[in-house]
């Protein structure tokens, strides 16, 4: 008999903590927040955007989530960290498409993120944005979002699509 797989709980991120700064003391300031810190566990940590800093990755039952968004910010050492939710998308920086990274890429031809070209994003010369991915679903299913705008965009149609996706293969109830 096959083995149902575990309930997948979402994932907070708390951005750019100093890299000295151990998990330890980083769950010990999410006790003063939530007193079900103690079921957050670590994902994984990449490089923040500011040197020497940390992004934590935690998988969290929704109701510590809840609790720790609603607070935004979380205080160490004197400073304040960004906390929100995470949710892991992956887009491949060579064809910009979603669903895989450019190591697991099958195109010959990049596409750039920020006007669609043919060419590296790193090289783009381009003054204006235009979305591949909208293009493409556009040409596909001829529903016609509007197009510009970067790959890389937030509120790109195609990227909010993705976390609705991503959002279904999570649990959110409440028990």
């Amino acid at each position: 008999m096959a083995k149902q797989p575990g309930v997948r709980h979402p994932n907070l991120i708390i951005k750019n903590v100093p890299a000295s700064i151990p998990f330890e003391e980083i769950q010990s300031a999410l006790k003063v927040f939530s007193k079900n810190s103690d079921l957050l566990k670590v994902r994984f940590q990449f490089s923040g955007s500011k040197p020497d800093t940390t992004n934590w990755v935690l998988e969290s039952p929704v109701i510590v989530l809840m609790e720790l968004i609603h607070i935004k910010k979380i205080p160490l050492r004197w400073n304040m960290y960004q906390i929100s939710e995470f949710y892991h998308i992956k887009r491949c920086n060579y064809c910009q498409a979603y669903g895989h990274t450019t190591k697991n890429c099958h195109h010959n031809i990049p596409s750039c993120a920020t006007c669609a070209g043919y060419h590296s994003t790193k090289d783009c010369l381009s003054e204006y944005c235009f979305c591949v991915n909208c293009y493409s679903k556009t040409n596909l299913y001829h529903n016609n979002p509007s197009s510009f705008h970067s790959a890389r965009d937030k509120r790109c149609p195609c990227y909010l699509a993705e976390i609705e996706l991503y959002k279904k293969s999570r649990d959110y109830s409440h028990n």
